[in-house]
């Protein structure tokens, strides 16, 4: 496993619905940032009500790309 507590940046990719967010949450720096992305907005949306977060919806080459970010841990 990653050692994520000594990481200042953290990126899941494909991140589905979150099963790995709330145990990086637990372990990572205070001051660090966390940026899942994933491909299928339903999973994004499992996500963000599961952990109280928010969504960015980003559009690069007609491809939809979803970020998700803790408002709160940064």
């Amino acid at each position: 496993m990653v050692e994520i507590e000594k990481r200042n940046s953290i990126l899941e990719v494909g991140a589905g619905g979150g099963y790995l967010l709330n145990h990086a949450m637990q372990r990572k720096k205070k001051n660090a940032q966390y940026i899942a992305t994933d491909l299928t907005e339903a999973m994004i949306k499992v996500m963000c009500q599961r952990s109280n977060l928010e969504a960015l919806k980003i559009f690069y080459a007609g491809i939809n790309l979803f970020l998700l970010m803790k408002l709160k841990i940064l």
